[in-house]
């Protein structure tokens, strides 16, 4: 999953580059090109955004390594006497430790005691981050969606300007839409 987030990024911050420059150029393509080949270049952006495949450059202009994957908190044994344990900062990290399964754990204390230790892997909170960053917007929008569609349902009257009728049905033959619409 962490070599998909890892893609996810580049993908994302090199098309935020093209989109910069479209948008900065925005005012000079549309004197010199038709709407048609900006919708294009506008539909190339965001199909390659929907498409999370990286296409391997020799030369790419965004290179991302990841972060290191494993983040850990030790503390050290609560004596009997304390009635609290205080955390000590040590002066330089521990030695990692492999472990059989190829995970790195701090080292032991001396004694041969280990403190308790909480590990983390960025790869497994990593996709919990972006799938929760990714739903509240979805939510927030399909929210609003339903909101906005129980408030016309409630409030919308039908149109019956003629005027505005006839136009509604001049624009669903040029655009050759079929589905029957009504106009609120």
């Amino acid at each position: 999953m962490m070599d998909f987030l890892m893609t996810l990024a580049e993908i994302t911050l090199t098309m935020s580059a093209v989109i910069l420059l479209l948008l900065a150029l925005g005012p000079l393509l549309s004197r010199r090109y038709a709407a048609r080949w900006r919708y294009w270049a506008w539909l190339a952006v965001a199909v390659r955004l929907l498409i999370p495949v990286n296409i391997s450059l020799t030369r790419a202009p965004v290179r991302l390594s990841p972060p290191e994957d494993r983040v850990v908190l030790s503390m050290p044994a609560a004596e009997p006497h304390q009635a609290s344990p205080v955390p000590d900062v040590p002066s330089a990290p521990p030695e990692p430790v492999t472990t059989p399964a190829g995970r790195t754990d701090p080292a032991p204390a001396e004694g041969g005691a280990r403190p308790a230790a909480r590990s983390l892997a960025l790869s497994d909170v990593l996709p919990w981050l972006w799938l929760s960053g990714a739903a509240v917007p979805a939510l927030w929008h399909g929210i609003g969606y339903l909101r906005f569609r129980d408030h016309v349902r409630r409030w919308g009257r039908p149109v019956t300007d003629p005027a505005a009728v006839d136009m509604l049905k001049a624009l669903r033959a040029e655009l050759g839409i079929a589905a029957p619409g009504e106009l609120v």
